[in-house]
């Protein structure tokens, strides 16, 4: 369930091949409420009308509070500045030594899937078998490095591609331009926010 807490303002920066990352500002009116370092962060959104949307999720990087003044019975208040990286980051703490005897990109995720499950992580039911690539012999490699190494091998079989673990902790590799973004950005969606905290 986690606890839910309005957000004053975020930042969410998507990259690609790279960790995305959200810089937040959280209101907690009787200074109760303290997120901490690594602590499980995932933001939604929810317009009253559309169903909520997940918009980001991660772990928290850092925390930052100051005061923000008192309630109407005289509790202080304050505001938490929030840091945080999403679960792309999952795939920097795992080093790999494996044999990939060659195949399909969908076997080499395969081979790759085991050593992120421990953290929740799956691979996408639906990606979809990719190139054939030849033999990699993988040493001591940290699992997002293979997956770099896997996206510069796809790109001599034209556009290439790009992973990703997403917000629901799905791992997989798609060519740009195949997957629609997760929304639209305008001005409609600058409404109220809450994050949940685990």
């Amino acid at each position: 369930a986690g606890t839910h807490v309005l957000l004053e303002g975020y930042k969410n920066n998507e990259i690609t091949n790279g960790i995305n990352t959200l810089v937040c500002e959280l209101g907690s009116e009787d200074a109760s409420y303290r997120p901490l370092k690594r602590q499980t962060i995932e933001v939604e959104e929810d317009d009253g009308t559309s169903p909520v949307r997940l918009i980001f999720g991660g772990t928290i990087r850092m925390v930052r509070e100051r005061g923000w003044g008192m309630t109407a019975d005289g509790q202080p208040e304050i505001l938490l500045a929030v840091s945080a990286d999403s679960y792309k980051t999952l795939a920097s703490r795992r080093f790999v030594t494996e044999t990939f005897p060659g195949g399909t990109l969908k076997s080499a995720l395969q081979l790759l899937e085991p050593y992120l499950t421990a953290y929740g992580v799956s691979l996408d039911p639906a990606q979809v078998d990719g190139p054939t690539l030849d033999p990699i012999e993988w040493k001591v490699v940290r699992v997002d490095d293979a997956l770099n190494f896997l996206a510069t091998l796809t790109a001599k079989y034209g556009a290439p591609f790009v992973w990703n673990i997403d917000y629901s902790k799905v791992l997989g590799m798609y060519q740009t331009g195949t997957v629609a973004a997760p929304w639209n950005v305008d001005e409609s969606d600058f409404t109220t926010t809450e994050s949940t905290f685990g």
